[in-house]
């Protein structure tokens, strides 16, 4: 008769014991599945990170590209503006030349 008899406390934590288990369980596959979607976050991250490096290299070399053009075109600008001058220089001191100041009305 004594395994029939149950005392209300002991039901009581028996019932909570079984509530916090199925607490645990429910927790625990929540974790699991923040823990899955973090690996895809992560996994996207890194290979965020890998297109950016990418980029960023594949900028540099653009950049350092262009750099070059962009030296050598001012590089003949540049020679071509000493080229104007110098023409002009020798026409202003050319006297009796056709475009000389001198011989403008």
């Amino acid at each position: 008769m004594e395994a029939k008899y149950c005392d209300p406390s002991e039901r009581y934590v028996r019932s909570a014991a079984r509530e916090a288990n199925g607490l645990l369980r429910e927790v625990e596959k929540l974790a699991e599945r923040i823990d899955g979607q973090m690996s895809k976050k992560v996994q996207a991250l890194r290979f965020a990170e890998n297109e950016y490096i990418k980029a960023e290299k594949d900028s540099v070399r653009a950049t350092s590209v262009k750099r070059s053009s962009r030296f050598t075109l001012s590089w003949t600008t540049q020679s071509w503006f000493q080229r104007y001058l110098e023409k002009g220089r020798q026409h202003v001191a050319d006297p009796g030349g056709a475009s000389s100041v001198e011989s403008r009305p």
